[in-house]
């Protein structure tokens, strides 16, 4: 006799060990991407931190550069940090939609010429997973001419 096909039973075993394997893989893969979102949304706050940080760091009171950090004018920022031993600031300054993340900035004076800047970033998704991404850095005092 030439079979010239697979019979019905083998197409179902087949099918049914398809299955199994489809079963016990497709959870494993939902959690490594949901791991890898997280370590992405993780990065790109640390990356964030980082960038306020060395705004604060490169700032000149007589440069013409219109930064901002969200909707805060780094200059504005930095005045009021020059007028106060301690401050804290809390971005941004109104609700909106557009971004992803709030910053706390808390600022202290370690000696006339030395501040200590702290850097808080906390993602709006309120996800037990995503941990808030704290920097700090002892920064001079830029100088006023």
């Amino acid at each position: 006799m030439n079979r010239r096909g697979f019979i019905l039973l083998e197409v179902l075993l087949g099918m049914f060990l398809l299955g199994i394997i489809s079963v016990t893989f497709l959870p494993i893969i939902n959690s490594a991407q949901n791991n890898l979102y997280l370590l992405e949304t993780k990065n790109d706050m640390k990356y964030f931190a980082e960038t306020v940080l060395e705004r604060i760091k490169a700032f000149e009171f007589d440069s013409e550069n219109d930064e901002y950090i969200l909707d805060m004018r780094l200059k504005i920022l930095m005045e009021r940090f020059c007028r106060e031993t301690t401050a804290e600031v809390e971005l941004p300054i109104f609700d909106r939609e557009e971004y992803k993340y709030l910053i706390k900035i808390n600022k202290i004076n370690q000696n006339e010429n030395l501040w200590k800047i702290r850097v808080n970033i906390t993602s709006k998704e309120n996800s037990e997973r995503i941990k808030d991404v704290v920097l700090e850095a002892y920064v001079p005092k830029p100088k006023k001419k």
